[in-house]
């Protein structure tokens, strides 16, 4: 994570988890690789986003046409399907975690060129997500090529999970091997910041920190004895201007059953 992102956790003990949506803007694929694979997509996706088509038509706010029935009705189908998968981004927020026991190069380049690799485990994490109210899953991202035929074990396990979107990746992204822990938000708390900054005990998510090789080393050394010390307080951010996280709400007119990938 970048430098600033750290010292949120570990000063304020605070940590920011974007919408899905905001995820889209620096990868286009994602939340939509099963969408790619469309020749099972939509069967699956129906029973799931029938009983809901009027929700979802209405918050498509796209107009539907005059046509001869048929035509209008696959319309309609495809336009719902695609209503649900919208309404998710915005209802989902995601934390991003690497496998890797180790360091990997190529991760520091995209993620953290001169910030820090914070090491954890999957229980930590669940534990500070549930201590601050978050509700929801951890799963490894499952790779998905998108022009080559699908192993049978994945084809499966993707139909099984198609109202999981979230937890399928582009096969480009494998090297990655990404953990991923996703909450569940209302979207009038993500609107206006694209995300969610939750109350997270920096002591109980950090098992180990690294610096990036690219931070000098006099700055590495001065990072590295203000870790180990911690020797700021909350006083670090000017009165009145701290981050404040907010309690998680639940989303009062949600249609029951509407977003299963809780279940």
């Amino acid at each position: 994570m970048k430098l600033e992102t750290f010292l949120l956790l570990l000063l304020g003990n605070q940590m920011f988890f974007p919408t899905l949506k905001l995820l889209q803007n620096s990868d286009r694929s994602e939340g939509n690789a099963p969408v790619m694979r469309a020749s099972f997509y939509e069967e699956n996706m129906w029973p799931v986003v029938s009983a809901h088509q009027d929700w979802l038509l209405k918050k498509s706010n796209r107009p539907i046409p005059d046509a001869v029935n048929e035509v209008r009705d696959q319309f309609i189908r495809v336009l719902a399907i695609e209503s649900w998968r919208e309404q998710l981004t915005v209802r989902r927020c995601v934390s991003c975690w690497n496998r890797s026991t180790r360091q990997v190069d190529f991760m520091w380049k995209i993620y953290g060129d001169r910030g820090v690799a914070v090491f954890s485990t999957v229980g930590r994490v669940r534990r500070a997500l549930a201590e601050a109210g978050a509700e929801g899953i951890v799963s490894p991202v499952l790779y998905i090529p998108i022009e080559d035929t699908i192993p049978k074990p994945d084809f499966d396990l993707l139909c099984a999970n198609c109202s999981r979107p979230d937890l399928f990746k582009n096969w480009s992204y494998l090297p990655e091997q990404e953990v991923r822990f996703v909450i569940k938000v209302d979207p009038v708390q993500t609107i206006e910041k694209k995300g969610v900054l939750l109350e997270i005990m920096s002591k109980i998510i950090i098992d180990k920190v690294y610096l990036s090789p690219e931070i000098p080393s006099t700055e590495k050394l001065n990072l590295e004895t203000f870790i180990y010390e911690k020797r700021f307080s909350r006083s670090f951010f000017q009165a009145g201007q701290e981050p404040r996280p907010r309690p998680l709400l639940a989303e009062a007119d949600l249609p029951s059953g509407i977003f299963p990938d809780f279940d």
